[in-house]
């Protein structure tokens, strides 16, 4: 059995058929066939433009699969034109046509219309290599449009851009490398080809208007560079109790709402003693109150709102009540007014717990309130206790205990003996606090209660 190889030669001029000097490219080899391979040469690359009614002459060469290779001059080929706007050998046809030849017959590939044209040869199975010859004819183009992006980030460093061509047969192409660029603003976007491509690169914000030309078309493509208009922070609010953590995420975006990727994010806490913020967004609760937590990019701003609560405030009591005698000696209604260790942010509301040590009248409670409270007093001799624990915005404060003697009789001074806390007002306590104050009292003829 002998191999058969074919080559293809090509040689540009107007109905010429002469050969060119043969320069073998890549094989294919086909075992099954008796065709070794079919190689196709050309002075020219395998994407090549001849004028309209203009034709090029190829030849082919087969050899077949002996060692050396035997070259087979009467090895028929087959011609094949795959698009409208090319025939063979001059015809008149107007459409796909196909001829076949003996590889030492020169075959003319005619340009009958203007358009993108493409033809490719066969023998005993085996396909020519390249495979598929592109050939533009004449003003090819009917229309052209540049792909790309839109909109770039101040922060991308290049798009691919791409020019399209479509012919009067509605075959599509990419024409890029056959395009001449242009950029009417480089300082903004400049253009620069690389690995047979074209790459749009922004250099800052502003507008630049790409300019793509082939075969006497041109397209256009306006190519924005944007920056951060905004800075979303989410949530924006969030409520945490002390020495708990949650994560906050900001989201720069552009002034048409798309949001950036890549940019680096700053953070800050307007009160590191209430809450503290990581690089990366994670807020730490540190002590009762309310911080502004921000996320800068760019210089612009987003911001939450962070607010830190806490089931007791360390130092938080009522130091005294005012509105009631010590010791009350005589009956009625007495408007209790309390004082705070901490003012902290109003309004203060307050719950009272009371109790009467000879059962005249029920345990008394009023859950939080603002204002003074009305302590009933009955005629008597026994005592009441006033329990008031604080609460405001930023947690419950600790209860204290004020005792009050009730004698509707002769009534002797009282005096305070006592604070068994043992704390200044507005002063925190360290460590663990006790769960409440307590003023102890004396009076009407009695000892200090037990």
């Amino acid at each position: 059995m002998h191999k058969l190889w074919i080559m293809v030669a090509v040689a540009g001029g107007l109905a010429a058929c002469e050969s060119a000097p043969l320069q073998p490219l890549a094989s294919v080899t086909n075992t099954a066939s008796v065709v070794s391979k079919v190689d196709l040469t050309a002075d020219a690359p395998p994407s090549i433009f001849v004028a309209k009614n203009a034709c090029l002459s190829f030849h082919a060469k087969v050899w077949d699969r002996s060692s050396p290779p035997v070259y087979l001059p009467n090895q028929p080929v087959d011609w094949n034109t795959a698009s409208v706007p090319l025939t063979f050998d001059n015809t008149t046809i107007n459409a796909p046509s196909y001829v076949t030849r003996n590889s030492n017959q020169a075959v003319l590939v005619c340009g009958r219309e203007d358009g993108f044209g493409s033809f490719w040869v066969v023998s005993d199975g085996v396909t020519g290599t390249p495979g598929m010859w592109n050939i533009d004819v004449g003003n090819p183009v009917q229309s052209l449009s540049v792909e790309g992006p839109t909109r770039m980030h101040d922060n991308q460093s290049s798009a691919q851009l791409d020019a399209w061509a479509l012919d009067q047969w509605g075959t599509g192409k990419d024409l890029t490398t056959k395009a001449v660029w242009s950029s009417n603003n480089p300082a903004v976007v400049s253009l620069q080809q690389n690995a047979g491509q074209e790459w749009a690169t922004q250099h800052q914000i502003g507008t630049a208007t790409i300019s793509a030309t082939v075969y006497g078309k041109t397209a256009q493509l306006v190519i924005k560079v944007l920056g951060v208009a905004s800075v979303d922070v989410t949530p924006a609010s969030a409520t945490i109790h002390e020495a708990t953590t949650t994560p906050l995420t900001a989201t720069p975006r552009d002034e048409e709402g798309v949001a950036f990727t890549g940019k680096p994010v700053t953070w800050t806490t307007s009160d590191a003693s209430v809450a503290t913020v990581s690089s990366t967004g994670i807020v730490t609760a540190v002590h009762w109150g309310q911080a502004t937590i921000s996320a800068w990019v760019d210089g612009l701003r987003g911001t939450a709102t962070i607010t830190v609560i806490a089931d007791n405030v360390s130092g938080y009591y009522v130091t005294s009540l005012g509105g009631a005698p010590t010791p009350i000696t005589g009956g009625g209604t007495y408007d209790l007014t309390p004082t705070t260790s901490m003012q902290g942010t109003a309004p203060i509301t307050y719950k009272w717990e009371v109790t009467y040590s000879n059962g005249v009248l029920p345990p008394q409670v009023v859950e939080f309130k603002q204002g003074t409270y009305e302590l009933q007093v009955p005629d008597g001799d026994y005592r009441i206790t006033v329990t008031v624990t604080p609460r405001q915005l930023y947690g419950t404060g600790y209860p204290t205990n004020f005792t009050y003697p009730v004698c509707t009789g002769a009534a002797q001074p009282a005096r305070v003996l006592a604070s068994r806390a043992g704390v200044q007002p507005g002063a925190k306590r360290p460590g663990q606090p006790p769960d409440f104050h307590e003023q102890v009292v004396a009076g009407c003829n009695k000892p200090p209660p037990v």
